[in-house]
């Protein structure tokens, strides 16, 4: 922080997700029966720009966020237990700025 007024921040955040479809039908349409699993997780780092124009309250804007995810996705006839679809990707992404400017205001409590 300079002269507490402006600074940086940066942060870190990590995310998974998982998730299971599956649809039965009646006897006579079994060959279409599936189910799905759906599996995927992230992490990142952000870095943003502080401004406090008085003591307690505080205004940030994104400057910069390097993200990385991968994702897998099974499908699978669940009739003849054989796999159908098989899908999985990784992505890594940086921006800065330029993926738009989020902005925010807060409160802080207690302090110097």
């Amino acid at each position: 922080m300079y002269k507490n007024k402006i600074g940086f921040r940066a942060e870190g955040y990590a995310g998974l997700s998982t998730g299971t479809d599956k649809d039965t039908y009646s006897p006579t349409y079994t060959a279409s029966n599936y189910k799905t699993n759906t599996n995927y997780y992230s992490g990142g780092a952000a870095i943003d720009l502080l401004f406090f124009p008085s003591k307690n309250l505080g205004v940030s804007a994104s400057l910069a966020n390097l993200e990385y995810y991968h994702f897998t996705y099974t499908s699978t006839y669940t009739a003849n237990n054989t796999n159908q679809a098989h899908n999985n990707g990784d992505n890594l992404t940086f921006s800065f700025i330029n993926n738009g400017l989020a902005l925010s205001v807060f409160y802080v409590f207690g302090g110097k």
